[in-house]
């Protein structure tokens, strides 16, 4: 049985009992080795690399208990939960339950939930959103591997989550790119963008730029009219057209003429390589669970030692981008279009990722763009 198993717990004993139980019960499936004590920095990896199975163990590695044994998932002796402590401890559970539980939703993502814990908190876990639970005090090792088995063998198949599929059919809406441009005009400051893109692929000798997620050309245009040699991608067949009607206008500037092209981040297809490749006004935003893809994407169309540059929001000062504590972001268009969402991530997270992913010499640049942002700069 395959399939990608993740748990969360208060201990960081119980996340790595549990490795060791998953690995040695359930060879063809992976743990997602991204488990921390730390609430958010679990979902946001939740997010970026989704599990088919979450499994929730919370008390049971907790000081409330009065005896809690060495193999945690064994539950070998009975335990009893002092009453003082059950009250805060509920709705403790309840807070997390619902916080991974509303990351999913908002995410598309259709992750099955399974509770592990004290059958005191059958409720708990059932009444915030767990999809079947398990009370630990006479579960076995067969009841934990029957567990899991119903868990991966219950899992809804995930809807495909990349954002540019969802939105597609609102950016190939004429109208929709007058809302995108008043947007941008709030969230965005082309000059300034310009002028920081051109100094850093001049710093490093950069000559050749894809621009992925190019737009109406609102970069690639005039970093061709500073001499670059720019191919400007996006899967949105009405905006490369305006983008080439926009070109059109500036002819006489270019040194080297924008090319742009349909094209989907996900398969590209060229026969050269790039100095550079840039995602700019939150593009790697849109990618959310599919974001080492879209970056071993852009890798691979990447010289040696090519530089990437993206641009995301400050999760931490917010202007005219409502943001919650997991990162995600949704936006009301004009005019009725659908609501759609994104997710940012904190910083560090970003940095972090970035590394594991095998980029280096990686930095990053506070700014104020419309909104504040951070912008980084990396070699692949």
């Amino acid at each position: 049985m395959k399939g990608k198993i993740a748990v969360y717990s208060f201990s960081e004993n119980v996340i790595q009992s549990f490795k060791t139980f998953i690995q040695k019960n359930f060879t063809d499936c992976e743990f997602m080795n991204y488990s921390s004590t730390n609430l958010n920095f679990f979902i946001n990896n939740m997010l970026i690399q989704p599990p088919d199975l979450v499994v929730l163990t919370l008390v049971a590695s907790s000081k409330a208990l009065k005896t809690v044994p060495e193999e945690v998932f064994l539950y070998e002796h009975e335990q009893v939960i002092r009453p003082e402590y059950f009250a805060p401890l509920a709705r403790e559970i309840a807070s997390i339950v619902r916080m991974v539980k509303k990351a999913l939703k908002d995410n598309n993502l259709k992750t099955r939930l399974l509770g592990m814990d004290h059958e005191d908190f059958t409720r708990v876990y059932l009444g915030n959103g767990v999809d079947f639970f398990l009370p630990i005090k006479t579960l076995s090792k067969q009841d934990m591997i029957t567990a899991i088995r119903t868990g991966l063998n219950n899992k809804v198949a995930k809807q495909d989550i990349n954002l540019v599929y969802e939105k597609q059919e609102f950016y190939n809406m004429v109208a929709a790119h007058n809302v995108l441009r008043a947007r941008a005009r709030k969230t965005a400051d082309t000059k300034k963008e310009v002028g920081f893109l051109v100094r850093v692929l001049t710093d490093h000798k950069c000559k050749t730029v894809l621009d992925a997620g190019c737009g109406e050309g609102r970069l690639s245009i005039p970093l061709a009219i500073h001499g670059f040699k720019v191919v400007g991608i996006d899967i949105s067949e009405v905006a490369i057209n305006n983008a080439k009607m926009n070109a059109i206008k500036y002819r006489q500037n270019f040194k080297h003429e924008p090319e742009f092209y349909i094209m989907d981040i996900f398969d590209l297809n060229f026969n050269t390589k790039f100095d550079a490749a840039i995602l700019m006004w939150h593009v790697v935003c849109d990618f959310r669970t599919r974001l080492v893809e879209a970056l071993n994407s852009i890798s691979n169309v990447l010289k040696h030692g090519g530089v990437l540059i993206f641009d995301f929001p400050d999760i931490s000062n917010q202007m005219n981008v409502k943001i919650d504590k997991n990162g995600v972001y949704k936006t009301t268009l004009a005019n009725g279009f659908k609501k759609y969402v994104g997710l940012v991530l904190p910083l560090e997270t970003m940095l972090k990722f970035l590394e594991l992913n095998g980029f280096k010499e990686i930095t990053y640049h506070k700014v104020k763009w419309g909104i504040p942002k951070f912008v980084i700069v990396a070699k692949s």
